[in-house]
């Protein structure tokens, strides 16, 4: 059991292999083990811990740069919200704009057609007026050449002629009395009896 124990020689290589029996080869184990966990362990320890440190020191770093991105976006995307508003409100206040623009315009250019039409078809109202009127009088006058042809007679001429110097006559002494009234009405008198 003891490594200094009287033991065969083949017994001293098994025994000092059987570690399970041997409780000063468990001794130098432990004692090794520490040593080297002492040795060895702070240092890996310290180095990992520096690494835990710097990993999370990176991580708080990224960390805030990423919050200051998103609030930076966050800020991007309210003014560009601000923007969109602000664009789409003055497209509605043009649109409103533009729309009352041709509306007005449109009024406008309706009232001047029409006044366009009126004028067009007065015009061509007094145009066929004054048509009709030519025709008529045209008509009227052959008609009264031939009615004349027809019933004027050698009686008749004599007749009208003598009714005419009449009138005339008649339009002469009244017009000379009117003068010394209103020299003005006899103009007037005169100008419908020359007429």
């Amino acid at each position: 059991m003891f490594l200094f124990a009287e033991v065969g020689h083949e017994n001293i290589v098994a025994a000092l292999l059987d570690f399970r029996s041997n409780l000063l080869n468990w001794i130098l184990l432990i004692g090794l083990l520490i040593w080297a966990i002492k040795k060895y362990l702070p240092s890996f320890i310290a180095q990992r811990q520096q690494a835990i440190n710097n990993e999370l020191e990176l991580a708080i770093k990224t960390r805030k740069e990423a919050e200051l991105a998103l609030a930076g976006q966050k800020e991007k995307i309210e003014k560009a919200e601000q923007e969109a508003e602000q664009i789409v409100l003055e497209a509605k206040q043009a649109a409103a704009r533009m729309s009352e623009d041709l509306k007005q315009q449109t009024e406008t250019d309706i009232a001047e057609l029409r006044k366009k039409f009126e004028m067009a078809a007065h015009n061509e109202k007094q145009a066929a007026i004054l048509e009709m009127r030519s025709i008529v009088a045209k008509a009227a006058i052959k008609l009264t050449e031939e009615n004349l042809r027809s019933n004027l007679t050698e009686k008749n001429k004599t007749k009208i002629a003598h009714e005419f110097m009449g009138e005339l006559s008649k339009i002469g002494s009244s017009s000379m009395n009117d003068e010394s009234v209103n020299s003005r009405n006899d103009h007037d008198h005169q100008k419908v009896a020359n007429a």
